[in-house]
């Protein structure tokens, strides 16, 4: 996905936390197949903060 590099470089120029749909696609589809959603370079939420937390339920 070519956007995942981007994301960290923005994170670093705003200061924030930046998320794209390929980000939380991918953080989505790690968690969906029991896998740990870590993308070294590809921003905060694939940095391994989040990489083991639980997908919403279908309530």
């Amino acid at each position: 996905m070519p956007s995942l590099s981007a994301i960290e470089e923005a994170e670093q120029l705003l200061g924030r936390p930046v998320v794209s749909s390929a980000v939380c696609t991918a953080h989505q589809i790690l968690r969906s197949l029991d896998l740990r959603a870590v993308a070294p370079g590809a921003g905060h939420l694939l940095s391994g903060t989040y990489a083991d937390s639980a997908l919403p339920s279908n309530a």
